[in-house]
This record gives C-alpha cells, structure tokens and sequence, in this order.
C-alpha cells in the first residue's frame, strides 16, 4: 500500500531533515558540504529546500565519502552513526580546508565577528592608514559595548581578510604605551588596499 500525498510530503520533509542532522554532526555548513559531495551549493540548497529529490545516487555518493550504507539515509528508523564525523574523506576535508571557516559550523560565531570587521571597513580612521592591532581593537571594542575582541581574536580575523584581499598589511616598530616611543620589534600593521 503506497503513501497519500500527505505521507509522501512528511516522508520527503523527514529525508531532507535527516541530511540535516548529517551536517550538523559532521560540522559543515552547505558551502563545506557541496564541496565534500563534489555538488554545487544550489544543488544542496535544492534539496533541503525540496525543490529536488534527494536521489539514491547520491545518497549512496554521501554514503560512501562518510563510510556508511547512504541507502539508509531514506530509513526513517535508521539511527545515522556518530562515527560519520571520522570518516577518512572528512577528516582531509578539514585538514585540506582548515583556512575557509565559511565551511565549518564550529566557528559561525567568529564569523560573525568577521563579518562585523569587514563591515567596518570603510571606516577611514581604522583603516585609512596603518593601524596597529591594539589601535584597531580599543575603538573596535569601543564602537559597540556588545561586540568585544581580545587581541588573538581580531588578530585572526585580521589576517584572514588579508588572505581574502579585503585588507593589507606591513610591518612597523611596535608603539610603546605612551605612544610617542617605539620599540625595536616590528609588528603588523593593518590597512585598506590601495
């Protein structure tokens, strides 16, 4: 006996969910994850959205890439093994990718302190000129009491968005705390590309 439409709709829903909770115990966000299953992200989005099946193929393709039989992806009473998340193809991913947080549900949170520092660049008197780190953070954090950076932190993010192309950086002699001395050990300075 076949499923009513209803069922079928609950079914379908209940499929896409179960790819969900993969990607959540596997650690990916759906960039990280198209790029594991060699898809394209509006392939994966299409799925978890139902406008496209999830189909056999490529249940048995994310079954074979996380070490387990995909086919059970479509058996509601199939409980998906945790050891997915120590699959052999997984743990290169991250190693290979470990340079694009965008991948990686573990660092949303600093994503969106990323997020809030490329929103700031435009501000001139951060990073019109070179600016050093802990310059940057004080009006950083006194921009908005909410958001507050410690120096490993926003030195991270920094140089992320040098990697990106978003920011530039140089060396100079590190400012002493009076600000009017310097130092011999150079250190980072950030600034917008010309």
């Amino acid at each position: 006996m076949g499923m009513n439409t209803n069922e079928e709709l609950n079914y379908k829903k209940s499929v896409r969910n179960r790819l969900r909770d993969m990607m959540i115990i596997i650690g990916l966000e759906i960039p990280g994850f198209a790029l594991l299953m060699n898809k394209s992200e509006s392939h994966i989005y299409a799925i978890l959205n139902g406008t496209r099946e999830l189909t056999m193929d490529t249940a048995k393709e994310i079954g074979n890439i996380l070490e387990f039989n995909g086919e059970n992806i479509f058996k509601l009473t199939y409980l998906i093994p945790e050891r997915i998340k120590k699959s052999k193809e997984l743990n290169n991913f991250r190693i290979k990718y470990k340079d694009n947080p965008e991948y990686f549900s573990s660092t949303i949170h600093s994503r969106k302190k990323s997020k809030y520092i490329e929103q700031q660049l435009h501000n001139e008197s951060l990073f019109g000129q070179p600016t050093y780190l802990r310059e940057i953070r004080q009006k950083i954090n006194s921009l908005d009491p909410a958001i507050q950076f410690t120096s490993d932190e926003l030195s991270k993010i920094l140089n992320y968005l040098v990697k990106k192309g978003k920011l530039s950086k140089s060396r100079k002699p590190i400012k002493l705390n009076n600000d009017q001395r310097f130092g011999k050990r150079e250190v980072d300075v950030f600034f917008k590309p010309k």
